[in-house]
Formats: C-alpha cells, structure tokens, sequence
C-alpha cells in the first residue's frame, strides 16, 4: 500500500465534477466583496492507493474564497468548500460522496509564512506553511485527512470499500492570482 501527494493541477476526473458544482454554487451567492478582492482556491488532497487490489481511496477538500492580494495581516473570510472521500479503480468504477458546507477561515499571513484555521461544521484543521505571497502556489504543505473531515463515515463509500478509519498523508496549496 502506499499514500502519496498528488499534483492538485491535475486531480481524478470526479473531482473535477465536483469542483465545477462547487464553482457553479458559488457563482450564485452575493457578497460584500470590492473590486480590489480576488479570487483564492485552498486545495487539501490526501490518497491511499492499495496496490495488490488497484483501488485508491481519495480525500480531497475544495475551498474558495475571495480576499485582497497580497493576504492582509489578518483575515476572517467567510468561505465555501466542498468535500469529497472517493473509491475508485480495479474495475472502471468510481464511488465518491460529497458535501458542501460553508465555514469561516482565520487567516494569518506573514513574509515567510502563514497560519490557516478551518472552522465549520464537522471540520476544525490548523495548516501552517512556508511560502511568499508571489510563489504559485502561495502557500503550500503537509496536511492528514483524518476523522476531523466529513464523509469518513458515509455508508455508500464505504460499502465500495473507503477503510472506515482513513489517516491518510497529503498536500495542500492556496492558489492566488496568477504570477507574472
């Protein structure tokens, strides 16, 4: 068995669904926001790819939020994520669940690094990473999708085989404007 990190610039064919639903969602939803905010995408992907059967189990957390740029020293955005806990391979079979919640981030960014806080319903994550505030990604590192994150305990995927207890190592990156 083996778990890895995945470039999240090119994620399985489902989440690529879901993260269109999720734009779709969010494109609906008035804000507050002026003309100097921007768009920013925090992407949180973990998998287990179980070679002896060929099948992978997948985590993956979607967020999107719009901000000033450069990240100011502190920042509380209101945000929408969607999550999704995926079973796929050995047979050409895919079987994910996903949710929509919306939560608040606690944002603090400074030259070199950053402090991330995930609040909302059933998630509650601290990431801290190195970076700078030009870099693509901005920001980037390690992250444990674990029983913090909904749909570890969806029946449906794990009928098609999610382990009910999935600690899986991965990456994540927050996206900003592009760089020139």
């Amino acid at each position: 068995m083996t778990t890895g990190h995945s470039d999240l610039r090119n994620p399985p064919q489902g989440v690529l669904l879901y993260s269109l639903m999720l734009a779709a969602t969010l494109a609906g939803c008035s804000s507050s926001v002026g003309p100097a905010d921007t768009h920013y995408r925090l992407e949180l992907w973990a998998y287990v790819r179980n070679e002896s059967c060929q099948i992978t189990h997948d985590c993956s957390v979607r967020i999107s939020f719009k901000a000033p740029f450069p990240l100011p020293d502190s920042l509380d955005p209101e945000a929408a994520a969607a999550v999704e806990r995926s079973v796929f391979g050995g047979a050409p079979t895919l079987t994910a669940r996903l949710q929509l919640i919306s939560f608040r981030l606690k944002i603090r960014p400074g030259t070199t690094a950053l402090l991330l806080v995930i609040e909302g319903p059933g998630v509650l994550d601290t990431l801290v990473a190195t970076g700078g505030q030009r870099a693509d990604p901005i920001y980037s590192g390690n992250w444990t999708c674990d029983g913090r994150i909904p749909l570890g305990e969806d029946p449906v995927i794990l009928e098609a085989g999610y382990p009910p207890s999935f600690d899986a190592d991965g990456t994540w990156s927050l996206w900003g404007p592009p760089s020139f």
